[in-house]
């Protein structure tokens, strides 16, 4: 096992109900290495979204601990936890979330231009090498509606990994992509994963993705109820 790069301890979240409240996560304690290929499995309501959004500094949790790339989710400041999310943390989510006036390059490069620091010249090189991993060059001036479903996801795929981060999360990344188109992402995502070292975490029931994962936590009512691995092929 490779350096642990994310460290949940105790993690809980309750989202207020009137009197009550819902608790969508309860004492949930994991960790994750370097380079995995993981998936947070179960039904609606189980909690996985919650914890791949409190991974990704998109929330915060009630009470424990979220240790993601050295820092502490709940002790950083909005402007901190956006600084993690531009230059570490890539997102793919289900509905693609493209821009529909910007052309597949301006989609791909809209992430960088969060860096201020990356020359033109920079920035081009990095966003043709994204389109390059996905089998996309050819479509670099096309919009996303002139794109089929797959390939929507793939230029999400792209994005996400653009600025080479060292996590990607992915939300129900293959939820409106036929058999076919799923494999073909899954695949990408497993080269990419293989050849860059990048840490994917899936939240998902979608048995085209769990069956390529190599790591399956299965969550039920917010807690952890299995977690088992599969050894990474070194072949």
């Amino acid at each position: 096992m490779g350096e642990k790069i994310i460290e949940l301890k105790n993690l809980s979240k309750s989202y207020p109900m009137g009197v009550a409240a819902l608790k969508a996560l309860n004492n949930v304690t994991l960790s994750f290495a370097a380079g995995e290929f993981a998936g947070l499995i179960g039904p609606s309501g189980s909690g996985k979204t919650t914890l791949l959004n409190i991974i990704g500094s998109l929330d915060l949790p009630t009470s424990g601990s979220a240790k993601v790339l050295g820092q502490k989710i709940e002790k950083l400041s909005p402007k901190q936890a956006a600084a993690l999310r531009n230059f570490a943390i890539g997102f793919i989510f289900q509905t693609f979330n493209l821009l529909p006036v910007y052309t597949v390059y301006e989609n791909i490069e809209f992430p960088l231009l969060l860096q201020p620091q990356l020359k033109p010249a920079r920035r081009q090189a990095m966003v043709r090498q994204a389109l390059e991993w996905v089998g996309l060059a050819d479509r670099a001036g096309s919009r996303p509606k002139q794109l089929s479903g797959g390939q929507c996801q793939r230029v999400a795929i792209a994005r996400a990994i653009v600025k080479n981060p060292r996590l990607v999360l992915a939300d129900e990344p293959t939820a409106n992509l036929d058999a076919q188109n799923s494999a073909s992402i899954m695949e990408i995502m497993k080269k990419l994963n293989k050849e860059l070292n990048t840490t994917f975490i899936f939240s998902t029931h979608d048995e085209k993705v769990i069956k390529h994962l190599r790591r399956k936590i299965r969550l039920a009512d917010g807690r952890v109820a299995s977690d088992e691995s599969i050894p990474r092929c070194r072949c």
